[in-house]
């Protein structure tokens, strides 16, 4: 499992101090890239020399709970 911290900054808001609701898919993106840092190196070079593009194929989102400014998120 890798896990990525996330604070929630001003920009991620709207005026009401919650999310916008495609913030975590951004966040999650963000996670995938740093997961395959971490475990390969450089996605770009990975696929430059193995000719393998890894990209999500698929996506469903159920949000369970409002998301605010200044929270920190755990994405796994």
């Amino acid at each position: 499992m890798f896990r990525y911290k996330h604070r929630v900054n001003y920009s991620d808001t709207d005026v009401s101090g919650w999310i916008y609701y495609s913030k975590p898919l951004e966040w999650m993106e963000w996670c995938r890239v740093e997961f395959f840092r971490n475990r390969y190196g450089s996605i770009i070079e990975f696929g430059n020399q193995t000719g393998i593009t890894i990209f999500p194929a698929s996506l469903q989102v159920k949000y369970r709970k409002g998301i605010f400014f200044d929270d920190e998120v755990d994405l796994e």
